[in-house]
């Protein structure tokens, strides 16, 4: 029976755009960016669907002093940690470097 059905198509609001010519390389240096300086971001550890978007136009949201968050918001995607690590001393500089490289 579900052989014989056609999938249907998703509604054009539905749809993602991902990106292409410029908007591809502002999304690969976002992402090199982020990469090469070790960084995390709410865009990654909360796996938000518009990463492409955003990064596709060079801005993106890091996070400070780690990749989990103290607070624990239900409808978050990032890990919740009661008791975090020290932060990376070294953190400023590579945050200002990759702010930097993405413009």
């Amino acid at each position: 029976v579900l052989a014989n059905k056609k999938p249907r198509r998703l509604p054009e609001w539905f749809k993602v755009t991902l990106p292409s010519g410029k908007e591809m390389q502002r999304y690969n240096s976002t992402t090199s960016s982020v990469k090469d300086n070790q960084l995390n971001t709410v865009c990654e550890e909360a796996r938000c669907p518009n990463i492409h978007d955003c990064w596709g136009r060079g801005t993106a949201t890091f996070m400070v002093a780690g990749k989990a968050c103290t607070r624990g918001c239900r409808f978050c995607a990032v890990n919740t940690i009661r008791n975090p690590p020290p932060p990376d001393e070294d953190e400023p500089v590579k945050l200002a470097e990759a702010i930097q490289r993405m413009g």
